[in-house]
């Protein structure tokens, strides 16, 4: 599996598991900030992961 393989893979793993977890109805307006840290630490780790990997 190529780097970018396994990128896309996890990218994608993020993107369909931050959509569905974490929303509730308390959250409102403020959803879409969660959304997107969670994707920014997410793919941060992927990067670090993918360094020590090669």
């Amino acid at each position: 599996m190529s780097g970018y393989q396994y990128f896309c893979m996890i990218f994608l793993f993020e993107i369909g598991s931050t959509s569905l977890i974490g929303i509730t109805p308390k959250v409102k307006q403020g959803a879409w900030i969660s959304l997107l840290i969670s994707l920014f630490i997410g793919c941060m780790v992927l990067f670090v992961h993918m360094l020590l990997i090669s």
